[in-house]
């Protein structure tokens, strides 16, 4: 019952009002949207029960749950209609092809054979169009010179198939798995950059496909954009690199029908180029870029592929009210994002980063408590956090030790402190640095004449060595 209003409140007027045209002859299901309808704009105390008793199923429950079901499915094959694109209809055209085979219309599955192979070789489609040759070798079995070069043209593009798979999922591994470096400026990668791109560079030697190096140049944006590295692009040609390989990327997704095979990837193309403007030090040109994508939001949120740059964008917006000192709006912001986070949009490894930006907010409007109970709970999501989160691990460890000292919880602060070292150790990342910090806390712990000022410039000295804790402006204490 929850996912059916889950989904249709998901559904805009357009399509509702689509859905009631569908549905012009089926009194039932036109019932049922009216009523969802009704719960989708006064949802209190309206669940399950209500649904029953609006349509008259309260003697027949069983009736009322094929019609949800049935309705569940319905709403599903017309989302998929309304999402058919060039690439969809090939494919369909493909797995039909057989149906033309086995017919008498020979001149048109000729046809449609040639005109299939030109229009896979249009849109980069490699899923199955082996098919295609299968169906050429058994429409040309007693020719066999046809024949053989038929089948030749079969092993040929399940390889390519298999090259493309590949490919594509080594491209999700890497945007998804790596996209935290750019938050982590000076935590060392535990990754070689090089190594884990040369399977995508050599599969792009092999096949050199559009969409291949939109796969390459995505990866290799997200090994080099990174938070507080513009001291590694002083060089204008540095920047000028990574700009060309950012434009590249856009000019392939806008020209090749890169659009059909990722849906409302500008957002992220977009997150790139403001990436690139922070990190290149254009404040100016990074704030433009996040004010463009406000109105993109919503066409991205509960995409589970976009989590990430979703992510990104609501870090940006944070750093950019911080750094204006705009701690009202940055207050406001976490409406919207409690919003979503109860709706359950998001999964369990992006919670715990929604969580700790809600924190930073609350360290900010100084409620320290709440901001502690964040944290904690935000730990229930650490075995869903990838290799390259050791920055987030650390910036919650840090924070927890900030406040637990704050509010005088000294022997929490001590065992936090505890926490941090072993993780620090656990990601080869306990540097000298850190060692200075945790020695300080403990000596700041062991001093009956401590000063919190104390604390927030050792906090501060530790951000300018590592790169961590980027929220938090030394213009504006926050404890």
């Amino acid at each position: 019952m929850q996912n059916l209003s889950k989904i249709f409140s998901d559904l805009n007027a357009e399509q509702i009002k689509h859905l009631r045209e569908k549905f012009k002859g089926n009194r039932a299901r036109l019932k049922l949207i009216d009523a969802l309808l009704e719960m989708k704009d006064n949802p209190q105390g309206k669940g399950e029960d209500f649904l029953v008793q609006r349509l008259g199923y309260e003697k027949n429950k069983g009736a009322f749950y094929t019609l949800t079901h049935r309705f569940i499915k319905d709403i599903s094959h017309f989302k998929i209609q309304i999402k058919k694109n060039q690439l969809s209809e090939t494919e369909a055209r493909i797995s039909n092809l057989r149906l033309l085979l086995y017919s008498k219309d020979h001149h048109l599955f000729e046809l449609e054979a040639k005109d299939l192979k030109k229009k896979v070789q249009e849109l980069e489609i490699k899923r199955g169009v082996y098919e295609v040759y299968f169906c050429e070798y058994l429409f040309h079995y007693a020719d066999p010179v046809r024949r053989e070069a038929a089948i030749r043209n079969v092993f040929k593009e399940l390889e390519d198939e298999k090259k493309f798979l590949i490919a594509e999922m080594e491209f999700y591994r890497i945007i998804l798995e790596f996209q935290d470096l750019f938050f982590s400026c000076n935590v060392p990668l535990n990754v070689n950059p090089d190594a884990e791109l040369s399977n995508m560079r050599k599969m792009y030697e092999e096949l050199p496909l559009k969409t291949l190096e939109f796969f390459l140049l995505s990866c290799e944006l997200t090994f080099h954009l990174r938070i507080n590295s513009g001291c590694n692009l002083d060089a204008e040609n540095d920047k000028r690199i990574l700009r060309d390989k950012i434009n590249r990327l856009y000019y392939l997704f806008e020209n090749f029908q890169m659009n059909y095979r990722f849906p409302n990837c500008q957002f992220a193309i977009s997150c790139l180029f403001s990436k690139h403007d922070l990190v290149s030090g254009d404040i100016n040109a990074f704030e433009r870029q996040i004010k463009a994508l406000e109105g993109q939001v919503d066409k991205i949120i509960g995409f589970k592929t976009y989590e990430n740059v979703l992510f990104y964008f609501f870090w940006a917006k944070c750093y950019l009210y911080i750094q204006k000192n705009e701690l009202s709006e940055l207050n406001n912001l976490f409406k919207d994002l409690t919003k979503y986070i109860q709706e359950g949009l998001f999964s369990k490894r992006i919670i715990f980063y929604m969580m700790h930006l809600e924190c930073i907010n609350e360290i900010y409007q100084k409620n320290y408590r709440k901001a502690v109970s964040l944290l904690i709970k935000a730990r229930d999501a650490r075995k869903f956090l990838g290799q390259s989160s050791l920055w987030i691990q650390a910036e919650n460890a840090l924070l927890l030790i900030a406040l637990h000292i704050k509010m005088k919880d000294f022997r929490l602060a001590e065992h936090e402190l505890g926490y941090l070292v072993r993780i620090l150790k656990n990601g080869n990342f306990y540097t000298e640095d850190f060692r200075d910090f945790v020695r300080f806390i403990r000596a700041f712990l062991n001093n009956p004449l401590r000063v919190i000022i104390d604390l927030q410039q050792s906090l501060y000295k530790l951000k300018e060595k590592t790169g961590l804790l980027t929220l938090f402006s030394e213009n504006r204490p926050f404890l």
